[in-house]
């Protein structure tokens, strides 16, 4: 049929072929053998790595570290050093300022890591 601008309706509906079937998963970004998770979903609202991506600084912390290592920069190296690394301050998980649960070493230390990671057995 036709409207009366004369148009069809197949010529409005017109698309290219398929590029191919779809997948059941979303597409995990890799970076060589290191992958975000294609299944992981945040507990609220069931967001993906790609939402953690959008505000790195803020939204890489706890479990959204392992699931989206890709994403938030930290899938593990395997490569040696010369010399061995002096460790300022180690990762805690279980650690909270003051029993705050955003304030992890993770996530609150890691923004200011010279005024937050102190060795406080030695103050």
């Amino acid at each position: 049929s036709s409207d009366s601008c004369g148009v069809t309706l197949s010529e409005l509906c017109t698309t290219d072929a398929p590029t191919g079937a779809p997948t059941d998963m979303p597409t995990a970004k890799c970076d060589g053998a290191c992958c975000d998770s294609a299944s992981y979903r945040t507990k609220t609202f069931g967001r993906t790595c790609s939402w953690v991506g959008e505000r790195k600084r803020k939204r890489c912390t706890g479990e959204r570290r392992t699931e989206c290592p890709v994403t938030c920069g930290t899938c593990p190296t395997h490569e040696p050093t010369e010399a061995p690394t002096e460790i300022a301050c180690i990762d805690s998980t279980s650690y909270r300022k003051n029993g705050n649960p955003e304030r992890t070493c993770a996530g609150w230390v890691a923004a200011k890591p010279d005024k937050r990671c102190k060795d406080e057995a030695l103050e």
